[in-house]
């Protein structure tokens, strides 16, 4: 009996230890996010992308443009084929929108989602063959700092390696 409950002491005390260093890691950062995300094997067929980005809703960080730019920059040097005219309207392509929510507390959500044209009960139709995405809170001027680094290492770089994992 008392090793039983020796090592449920033990056991919950180890618990008891991750959880304050845990805690105190993430009361020492700066912007709190989670992620989600589905359906890497549904971009295997495609062979181009178009890129959209969209950011209307928010004012803080990086303008529309200055981001579309920089994304394009980096999955290009990453692997991934963006088209960078818009003559083929019918490619598949990136939407990245960037929402937030500037009162206090300032939330934001980053999502990219992978839109292609489907037939659907004999009509076209646009549909998200794949999703991946970020949201969190944050202080404003963190997030307008940190904005550029939570795209590349929330959103595009697992992208990117969804993409590379079915090429």
């Amino acid at each position: 009996m008392k090793s039983v409950f020796r090592t449920t002491q033990t056991i919950q005390t180890i618990k008891i230890l991750a959880l304050s260093t845990v805690s105190s890691l993430f009361l020492t950062l700066e912007t709190a996010a989670a992620t989600y995300g589905w359906q890497p094997e549904s971009l295997k067929e495609i062979s181009q992308l178009q890129l959209r980005v969209s950011k209307k809703e928010c004012p803080i960080g990086i303008s529309q443009q200055n981001l579309q730019s920089g994304i394009a920059t980096h999955l290009i040097k990453n692997g991934i084929p963006i088209n960078k005219t818009n003559k083929a309207e019918r490619n598949p392509y990136i939407k990245i929108s960037i929402n937030c929510k500037t009162r206090d507390p300032f939330a934001f959500s980053i999502m990219l989602q992978v839109i292609q044209e489907v037939a659907v009960n004999g009509k076209n139709i646009e549909g998200i063959i794949y999703s991946h995405g970020t949201y969190g809170t944050s202080g404003i001027p963190e997030y307008s700092r940190g904005e550029q680094r939570l795209i590349v290492t929330w959103v595009l770089n697992p992208f990117i390696s969804d993409w590379k994992s079915v090429k």
